[in-house]
């Protein structure tokens, strides 16, 4: 492979990053109420996790831990999420945000 093709390779996932951060930073979201938590029983329905892309791509503060699990609303799939400082249980708290959304999976 000549140097021009490796510089060309870089180049075009250089550009594919940048589009994929630019995406990301434009559909962004969290910090707010969540109305109504479907089937999940959030623990937070004051705090909604903040995400980045997907709300399924949800972030947790250092030092608190992703937990999610999935119910059924009706037939659709609905997945649930929370940070915790437990790191094997959603259900031990204290939780710092939840978070749902559908998963496109029926029930």
């Amino acid at each position: 492979m000549s140097w021009f093709s490796s510089f060309f390779d870089w180049v075009a996932q250089f550009i594919e990053r940048l589009i994929e951060l630019i995406q990301a930073l434009l559909t962004s979201g969290g910090g707010g109420t969540i109305p109504d938590d479907k089937c999940c029983l959030l623990a937070r329905k004051d705090n909604e996790c903040n995400w980045v892309g997907s709300k399924s791509k949800f972030t947790c503060p250092p030092g608190w831990y992703k937990q999610w699990w999935v119910c059924c609303e009706g037939t659709q799939q609905i997945a649930c999420g929370e940070c915790t400082k437990s790191q094997s249980s959603c259900w031990g708290g204290p939780w710092e945000c939840s978070i749902w959304w559908y998963t496109g999976g029926s029930c």
